[in-house]
């Protein structure tokens, strides 16, 4: 189970340049077996809820990772497709539970598609203040739902 260090970890990621997936999925690498440097190019897009707005890249860095534990790579395994189905139903409603939302925007409290906006944003620290909360709390549900080996 990941502890408080890799979420400082992560923290500490997203403030050196990460987006909040990359951050996110980047503590659970070693756990799979991943490439770090394959699970940050494949979490770069998710950044900034995909870039729109949209659901949280910590939120989409932990559904990265049930897919990692829980996901299915054989097209007709219908048992295993309906089993991680289940898992990120419930994580979703866990973290919007948690954090009222899960889309980006409505979390940070400003338009994120809007480079000037973005700018700001990061200038008066927002970025720096609340997305630490969405991956704490994403990593906290995380590791209610993983049992990991080392």
């Amino acid at each position: 189970m990941h502890n408080d260090d890799s979420i400082l970890k992560a923290i500490n990621n997203l403030n050196d340049g990460c987006n909040c997936a990359q951050a996110v999925l980047g503590q659970y690498c070693e756990s799979f077996g991943l490439d770090i440097r394959t699970a940050m190019k494949l979490a770069s897009g998710f950044g900034g809820g995909m870039r729109m707005g949209k659901t949280c890249g910590a939120i989409t860095g932990g559904i990265m990772v049930l897919g990692l534990k829980y996901g299915f790579d054989q097209p007709g395994d219908s048992i295993a497709k309906e089993t991680i189905e289940g898992i990120i139903s419930e994580y979703i409603t866990n973290v919007r539970k948690s954090l009222g939302t899960c889309d980006c925007n409505e979390l940070l409290g400003i338009d994120v598609t809007v480079p000037e906006v973005r700018k700001l944003a990061k200038e008066e620290g927002i970025f720096k203040e609340k997305c630490p909360v969405f991956i704490r709390m994403v990593m906290e549900e995380l590791n209610k739902r993983l049992v990991l080996t080392s």
